[in-house]
């Protein structure tokens, strides 16, 4: 799958600052909110994700962070057919 899909991308949230545990992934999975960001709505305009909304995301964030979301993203969905195990 060359991407993820908006109701999968709807359950990504942020977590600390830490790897993810086993914990976190089933709270980012079980988790009604998104915080996902512009770098995710960039890989939108490359062509990188399907069925993303234009200006989507509540809040604007660091380069940081959207490196740590996107990480977040990586282990808990398969983005460009890339998937991380749990």
């Amino acid at each position: 799958m060359p991407g993820i899909t908006l109701a999968e991308l709807i359950q990504i949230v942020t977590v600390c600052d830490r790897d993810i545990s086993q914990e976190d992934v089933a709270t980012i999975r079980g988790h009604g909110y998104c915080y996902v960001n512009k770098v995710v709505n960039s890989y939108h305009h490359e062509g990188r994700l399907e069925n993303l909304p234009l200006g989507f995301w509540p809040r604007e964030t660091t380069a940081d962070e959207d490196e740590r979301i996107l990480n977040v993203a990586r282990r808990v969905f398969v983005i460009d057919g890339e998937g991380y195990p749990e």
